[in-house]
């Protein structure tokens, strides 16, 4: 009896207690279970769905990123020259799928032709590839390239089968490090063939959506093509933005082949 009366006194009493902290409990609960529930829809997918927990690690890791890619390589002041990057930028973002993206078109002061995209919505670009750039359509293809990365999530896709789905649900701290760690490796290494004419296609036709000509990457790279060796004795494979990606000439033959 008395441990009957006992152990009713400790529910009550747990209770009484808690009755303040349960509903956050249950509230903890659902949350992870509907994050679950849509991450393992996107990694069965690969499609983005709304309140994508894959999308918020990308946003913050992609932050820690931009910070350290702008210390090596600092954002060039303002000028006609990214102004324009910005106008053009932003045509070819209104036109891309993921339009919860925060699409960032940055130029950035550094001698080599280089581009990149950061997965988040940065996107990079040396002032001197800009330079050899002679039309709104050519700085476009470089741009629309690096924005199909982020839009075809391939980089995104990459970490998904990387991480273990208890790691993903860690959001903030430790989490997003490693998830920029890996991002970092990713676009340093480059990405997957494959990938690499998907962003070349994709590019094309995103540049078309916005209005612009498609075959502004394909005449961009014949120029490069044409120039090698650039200043001082450079050459493309040596160069990040081109070292990664599939031979010069089978891009350009693919881009002429769907564009023209």
């Amino acid at each position: 009896m008395f441990i009957k009366l006992g152990i009713l006194f400790l529910v009550f009493a747990a209770l009484f207690y808690l009755h303040d902290y349960l509903p956050r409990l249950f509230g903890f609960l659902g949350r992870r279970i509907g994050q679950l529930s849509r991450l393992g829809k996107e990694l069965v997918t690969g499609d983005e769905v709304p309140d994508s927990v894959l999308a918020e690690i990308e946003a913050g890791a992609g932050d820690l990123l931009l910070i350290k890619a702008l210390s090596n390589s600092p954002r060039s002041p303002k000028s006609d020259q990214t102004v324009s990057v910005d106008r053009i930028g932003a045509q070819l973002a209104s036109k891309a799928k993921r339009q919860k993206i925060p699409y960032r078109f940055i130029v950035v002061d550094d001698p080599t032709p280089n581009a990149c995209a950061i997965p988040g919505g940065s996107i990079l670009v040396t002032d001197s590839l800009l330079d050899i750039c002679s039309s709104p359509n050519e700085i476009a293809g470089v741009l629309a390239h690096e924005i199909q990365h982020i839009d075809c999530r391939h980089a995104l896709n990459s970490l998904a089968k990387n991480f273990a789905v208890r790691k993903l649900l860690r959001i903030g701290g430790p989490m997003l490090r490693k998830a920029a760690d890996f991002f970092e490796i990713t676009i340093s290494r480059g990405f997957e063939r494959e990938q690499e004419f998907e962003a070349d296609l994709e590019g094309g036709r995103l540049a078309k959506r916005a209005d612009f000509d498609p075959r502004g990457l394909a005449s961009l790279l014949e120029k490069l093509a044409a120039m090698e060796p650039l200043e001082n004795n450079l050459r493309l494979e040596d160069i990040p933005f081109f070292s990664s990606h599939p031979p010069m000439p089978e891009r350009i033959s693919k881009l002429r082949k769907r564009f023209g």
